[in-house]
């Protein structure tokens, strides 16, 4: 970085760790507006994304005996239905299919990059590289009926369970009653205001968001 970069990001960033560097360096350039305000917002991202942790650094220190939460959740965006990929069946309207791994207690680990809201979460998994990192690591993980057939180890609610024994009510309760923190995960995300007026055409697109 040029020195009269960092000099106008302020004296308090001289000698400060390289990240905050980078994002005193993004604000002051957007603070300093000529025109260009998508490159700002990419270098932006591009810093945060920066810091959100890898979906291996997530799972660290989780192993045998652990479980985790993973479902995949739609953000709305701005798409027209000629945007085919943005447009999910399962829900009737354009968006971005996000995974997200959460603790038991509803605390989000991880955030997948966005893809296009039509993506099965399953397929989105899987692709993601959370099924098979979870199988490494021996982590269980409790997803909803979409992932049935998954198989590793991942563990799913029986479908028709009241045809069913009344041992496999009782398993789909426990599942429902431990799956249930991770709507919490679900309901952080949609609350950043970021995302309630999104763009699938913007570079949010390949972000990861970690905790």
């Amino acid at each position: 970085m040029a020195e009269a970069e960092l000099l106008q990001a302020g004296p308090a960033h001289v000698g400060a760790p390289a990240q905050e560097r980078d994002a005193a360096r993004a604000g002051s350039r957007l603070r300093r507006f000529d025109g260009h305000p998508r490159r700002y917002v990419d270098e932006t991202l591009d810093v945060l994304a920066a810091w959100a942790p890898g979906l291996h650094e997530a799972l660290t220190g989780l192993g045998e005996g652990d479980f985790v939460i993973v479902d995949g959740t739609l953000i709305a965006t701005d798409r027209i239905h000629a945007d085919e990929p943005y447009y999910s069946q399962k829900h009737k309207q354009h968006g971005m299919n996000v995974q997200v791994i959460a603790r038991p207690d509803g605390t989000p680990l991880w955030f997948s990059r966005a893809t296009p809201g039509r993506t099965h979460d399953l397929t989105a998994a899987r692709a993601h590289g959370i099924i098979q990192a979870c199988l490494t690591r021996q982590i269980l993980i409790l997803a909803d009926c979409a992932h049935q057939g998954t198989g590793a180890t991942v563990r799913t609610p029986y479908k028709n369970h009241r045809e069913q024994p009344a041992h496999y009510q009782q398993f789909n309760h426990d599942h429902a009653r431990l799956r249930a923190p991770g709507e919490r995960a679900f309901a952080q995300l949609k609350s950043w205001r970021l995302l309630r007026r999104a763009d699938a055409g913007l570079p949010n697109e390949r972000c990861n968001w970690g905790f």
